[in-house]
């Protein structure tokens, strides 16, 4: 008997000690959960709680306050499983509850963050369509607007061109092909038509090293090929045949003829005949000029009166292709005019042009071919020696 009471005694110590501390334990949980999930169910479990635990209290101080004699006596009597046992198992019930219910809270407020997740996500849905039917109409707003601009610039370009067109169109120079085909016909009624085995003043001269080393340059080049008053009908021959053979090929040229039986109102000065090439050269390809090139030309035209300006507005234009051949009988300019040129020069213009082109690093390829015979090599003479490399005297006879 003596020593159930002393295991009894020992067993309440031992019991309100672990109650006491499961209580210091879960009282800060049970705090935590009533302020993250203040429900109905949960205020009363922690009420049920709080009751189990103030009766639990009672005891346990009713037991301490108890004597020597009493704890003997109780510890038979009214052993630990008697008298604590139902209290504390409320207590660990009404903790489980207010577990239970925090998990549960816990559960609904995921259900709900994953509800509000699928609704952003199909909010982001909405806003992705509602962007990309944006971003659809801001791209076909910019095509729409920028196929206006072109449509504007394609139309002031126009309008330029033809401005510029105009002003060149307003010489009283001989159109180009009129000239050819007054020069071959001219030539069919006194030479005939030519026949086969017999040389002409082309086969004649594309003998020469100084042609043949003008036609295989892969890089622009410029030859003169210098006749005098005997061999003059030759030389208008030669220029007749290189621009036929030329256009027969479909070979991109520009020139100057001087067509015979030549009116007083078709004499030509050193900037008719440039005009008259900036003129065929815009002809040959308008897609190449852009309209910033174009309404700076503009101005140009407008100012420009002597050859040297002419002949800047016309490497402005020609450097826009690939390959250019050009033809110029400078025996088409009337002497009369040239005392107004400033001693302009048509081999020094072209050399100073093929450099420009070289330094520049320009990929278009001129090949200038000029003639003359007799007074308008006067024009010449000074750079007859200086160029002697590319001057080729024609034949008396050919």
């Amino acid at each position: 008997m003596l020593f159930a009471v002393v295991e009894n005694h020992a067993k309440s110590l031992t019991t309100l000690s672990k109650a006491l501390s499961q209580v210091a334990d879960s009282l800060p949980r049970v705090e935590l959960s009533t302020i993250l999930y203040p429900t109905e169910r949960m205020r009363d479990a922690v009420v049920n709680l709080y009751v189990h635990l103030i009766n639990f209290l009672i005891r346990a101080r009713a037991w301490y306050e108890e004597g020597t004699a009493r704890h003997i006596i109780n510890a038979f009597a009214r052993p630990v499983e008697l008298r604590y046992h139902d209290l504390i198992q409320e207590i660990e019930s009404c903790t489980r509850e207010i577990d239970i219910l925090s998990t549960a809270g816990a559960r609904a407020e995921q259900r709900d963050m994953h509800l509000e997740i699928q609704r952003i996500g199909r909010s982001q849905q909405e806003t992705d369509v509602i962007l990309a039917e944006i971003r659809k109409l801001c791209i076909e707003t910019q095509a729409l607007h920028s196929s206006g601009y072109l449509n504007t610039n394609r139309q002031l370009t126009d309008i330029q061109l033809n401005n510029i067109m105009e002003s060149l169109s307003a010489s009283q120079m001989i159109e180009p092909l009129k000239a050819l085909s007054r020069c071959q016909h001219f030539q069919m009624r006194v030479k005939g038509k030519p026949r086969p085995g017999k040389s002409t003043p082309l086969t004649t001269i594309s003998g020469h090293r100084k042609f043949k080393a003008w036609q295989s340059e892969q890089v622009s080049a410029v030859i003169m090929v210098k006749g005098d008053y005997k061999n003059r009908e030759s030389i208008k021959a030669l220029a007749t045949s290189m621009i036929t053979i030329l256009r027969q090929h479909q070979l991109p040229v520009i020139w100057t003829l001087k067509p015979p039986l030549q009116t007083p109102g078709e004499r030509m000065s050193n900037v008719d005949v440039i005009r008259d090439l900036v003129r065929q050269a815009i002809r040959l390809n308008l897609s190449l000029h852009s309209e910033r090139s174009l309404s700076l030309s503009c101005a140009m035209f407008q100012a420009a009166e002597t050859p040297a300006q002419w002949f800047r507005l016309l490497a402005s234009v020609i450097e826009t292709l690939p390959v250019l051949y050009l033809v110029i009988n400078i025996e088409a300019i009337d002497v009369r005019l040239v005392h107004t040129d400033g001693g302009f020069s048509w081999l020094s213009s072209f050399y100073s042009l093929i450099k420009a082109l070289k330094e520049r690093q320009l990929k278009t390829k001129l090949k200038i071919f000029l003639l003359s015979h007799g007074s308008a090599s006067l024009q010449e003479r000074e750079n007859l020696a200086r160029f002697a490399g590319v001057v080729l005297n024609a034949p008396k006879t050919f």
